[in-house]
């Protein structure tokens, strides 16, 4: 887009000339990059932040992992379970006074 507003008022990209009245000004126009963070303009990302993303990326598991890693959860569940469902005041509060009414 503005190589072609530049055109139209009589730029000549093959003269190497700038922009002005004397021809001192930039040569070029400004290069487009595409902004792909949701940060405000000219805002950066603080270096500590930027290397933790960088460090975030999980690897993949092989079979043997992945196979400790589900055991472990099956484990944390089954304690969880034991925890909340094996309380005797949870218990009495599921099962209720048997009174019904």
């Amino acid at each position: 887009m503005g190589l072609k507003a530049l055109k139209s008022q009589g730029w000549d990209p093959d003269a190497r000339r700038g922009l002005g009245r004397e021809g001192e000004g930039m040569r070029y126009p400004i290069k487009v990059v595409a902004k792909e963070d949701t940060l405000g303009i000219g805002a950066t990302i603080p270096k500590e932040i930027r290397e933790k993303k960088k460090e975030e990326k999980p690897k993949p598991l092989n079979r043997k992992e992945a196979k400790q890693l589900a055991a472990k959860e099956r484990q944390r569940h089954e304690r969880l379970q034991g925890e909340i469902y094996g309380r005797v005041d949870v218990e009495s509060y599921l099962r209720g006074k048997g009174d019904d009414g």
